[in-house]
């Protein structure tokens, strides 16, 4: 299966341990319509040497072309790093004119498709072309699912699963969307609807919610027949978390206050 050119976000903080940049590396030798932006924010450990050592040790010029590296000098959390990543890659504005960053290598090239993926790999890299054997002419925008079925090697802690059902149930009855798993980190749009991405989010951790209520208030009830959730083969909880077991306790009255935020501004948002 030809895949279309896509970009990966990859959201970097304090990760020198679980970066696994080799195999990186690897996938990008095989899918060379892929390349992958690698968005450190302002880590505080060695994050940056582990980056940028692999980088200028990679001498192969078909990967070095299609890996590049977004660095933040200061911490700005996941949400507002995938937002700026997301941008860089479709080689749009950040929006943010205070914020410091440097990039290293040229600017990705245009893409069709825009994506962000968790740093820990509990989504493997191979789901990507697997997300596009799902996707139909009407499908732009592709959300990672982790539905444990036959055939799929899903590992979840259960304290993970039961508060996963309990958002997501509080989340499809804000949405009136049928809404299995917003936080499965592993998300792909179609370079149309990045105007989501154009304004900081609301929230530091309930982004993903938020991206679904930007399209639903950007593009009217229609852009549901965009979206597709696609359930990942293979997902594992990975240690090293920046969620604590507090956060999750908020987690309920945080979507609500997300729901009340946004009925305030029913205006499209630009």
């Amino acid at each position: 299966m030809s895949l279309p050119s896509v970009c990966i976000v990859i959201p970097c903080y304090n990760e020198e341990n679980r970066l696994n940049l080799g195999y990186i590396g690897e996938f990008l030798k095989k899918f060379e319509s892929i390349s992958i932006v690698l968005a450190n924010d302002g880590s505080t450990d060695n994050t940056e040497n582990v980056i940028t050592n692999f980088i200028n040790l990679e001498s192969s010029q078909s990967i070095s072309e299609r890996l590049h590296y977004l660095h933040f000098f200061k911490n700005q959390g996941k949400a507002e790093t995938v937002r700026c990543g997301m941008l860089f890659a479709a080689n749009k504005s950040l929006n943010r004119p205070n914020t410091e960053f440097y990039f290293s290598g040229n600017k990705p090239d245009t893409c069709d498709y825009i994506g962000f993926w968790d740093a820990d790999m509990a989504t493997p890299l191979e789901e990507i072309p697997w997300f596009f054997g799902f996707k139909r002419n009407e499908h732009q925008i592709l959300l990672g699912s982790r539905l444990a079925i036959l055939g799929s090697n899903i590992n979840r802690t259960r304290f993970r699963f039961l508060t996963g059902r309990i958002f997501a149930t509080i989340i499809s009855f804000g949405l009136s969307w049928k809404v299995y798993d917003t936080q499965c980190g592993a998300k792909i749009f179609h370079r149309d609807y990045l105007e989501v991405f154009n304004k900081p989010f609301y929230t530091k951790w309930l982004f993903d919610v938020e991206i679904l209520l930007r399209l639903k208030q950007q593009y009217g009830e229609e852009i549901v027949q965009k979206v597709v959730e696609i359930p990942v083969r293979n997902w594992s909880d990975i240690d090293g978390s920046k969620i604590k077991f507090t956060d999750f306790l908020k987690v309920p009255f945080q979507i609500l206050g997300l729901f009340r935020h946004y009925r305030k501004f029913q205006t499209k948002v630009h």
